[in-house]
């Protein structure tokens, strides 16, 4: 019995000295080099390393490898011997092309060459098929191969900041994403295909060329956060209002002039972000968005905000700046939690009988338009008990 505990502890404690050496980061060659069987990460960030080390290809059983932040031109055909790579991050470097040979690392889930001057993309990255997540963004890569199709385990991949003209249609086979960031490219549309990212809660789109979303993105049922500003978008889709999980909405900067019917379907809704657009009514509809607690909606040629704005129960800031307002509805004062208020001059002053009776409210953002001292001492004269701030 005593011998069979003895053995018990003896693999237990292997066990766990061999999770332990499984973990362990090696920070230098040298320490590595002095038992290369035993290393399975290997960190050589920020080490002015012109080239990957020949002396990393004798760690055979490397799992994790980090080479970025160095002045790296190129991946090595050598890279094929870490046929246990898992994860590689080689992100501000000056590497020009994922070559061929990238396809050999057929256990690899992560890929970070983000921060280089990639601007060519071997179909042979096709071959990862292990791979979920690729962030290849801040590049000058104008397309992915065709063979990108069949990455269809990937679950987060970042492609902003690049010369994409068009979308990657390719990853519309990996069904499984959940985050999708390719804001920053040349792209014109958005293809209604993208109905297939099931499982998407995350979409960045910012800074490129959209006039519009697709009608399919109302499918997106998991959808969480959509960031498309700084577009030319003139009309938001009827289907958002089926985003049921939607709290960050990002669509500032475009041509927006109106909100569907079906916005006041998002309940979840926490942040919106709508400045720099045509808007000129904030409608009944914003009613219904219960848990809105930032509204960014200035520098829009807003003349009314509905009278039901005040049911909001959750607003602690808002942003009316550069508009046309030239009142607030009587029911802005049962804001209970609003907090903070960014506004024009001449609107706290017309509205300040309304403003001192918001119970929660602590500080006005006057534009920076307004520098009259006076006026500022006017305000807090009136508004005794508000900060008053340019």
């Amino acid at each position: 019995m005593k011998t069979k505990i003895f053995i018990v502890i003896a693999l237990l404690a292997t066990s766990i000295q061999s999770f332990g050496q499984e973990n362990k980061i090696y920070y230098s060659l040298s320490e590595a080099l002095a038992n290369p069987d035993q290393v399975y990460r290997l960190q050589l960030r920020n080490q002015n390393l012109s080239s990957i080390p020949k002396e990393v290809f004798k760690f055979k059983n490397l799992t994790h490898l980090d080479i970025s932040e160095n002045a790296i031109t190129q991946i090595p055909g050598k890279i094929k011997k870490l046929k246990n790579l898992t994860v590689l991050s080689a992100s501000k470097n000056q590497i020009t092309s994922i070559p061929k040979h990238i396809g050999s690392l057929t256990k690899l889930e992560t890929l970070h060459l983000q921060h280089n001057n990639i601007s060519s993309v071997s179909d042979k990255i096709g071959n990862l098929r292990m791979l979920k997540s690729l962030n290849l963004s801040y590049n000058s890569i104008s397309s992915l191969p065709e063979s990108i199709k069949n990455l269809t385990n990937l679950r987060d991949v970042v492609l902003q900041s690049n010369k994409l003209q068009s979308f990657p249609t390719g990853l519309l086979y990996a069904t499984r994403i959940t985050n999708l960031s390719i804001g920053n490219n040349p792209i014109k549309q958005i293809p209604e295909s993208i109905s297939a990212f099931i499982l998407l809660e995350e979409l960045e789109i910012k800074n490129c060329e959209l006039s519009s979303l697709p009608e399919s993105i109302g499918s997106l049922g998991r959808l969480i956060h959509i960031d498309a500003a700084n577009n030319s978008i003139r009309t938001i889709p009827e289907s958002i209002g089926k985003l049921q999980r939607l709290e960050m909405l990002y669509l500032q900067n475009n041509n927006i002039s109106e909100f569907p019917e079906s916005f006041g379907f998002l309940s979840m809704l926490t942040f919106l972000h709508c400045n720099n657009n045509q808007i000129e009514i904030i409608p009944e509809l914003f009613s219904n968005l219960s848990h809105l607690e930032v509204l960014v909606i200035h520098s829009n040629p807003i003349h009314t905000i509905d009278n039901s704005f005040g049911s909001l129960p959750y607003l602690v800031e808002l942003h009316i700046t550069n508009t046309t307002l030239t009142t607030l509805p009587q029911t802005f004062s049962s804001l209970e939690r609003l907090r903070l208020l960014y506004a024009d001059y001449s609107l706290v002053l017309e509205c300040v009988t309304i403003i001192s009776e918001t119970p929660s409210l602590r500080r006005i953002m006057l534009s920076d338009s307004e520098k009259d001292t006076e006026k500022i001492i006017e305000l807090k004269r009136l508004l005794p008990d508000i900060s008053i701030e340019q």
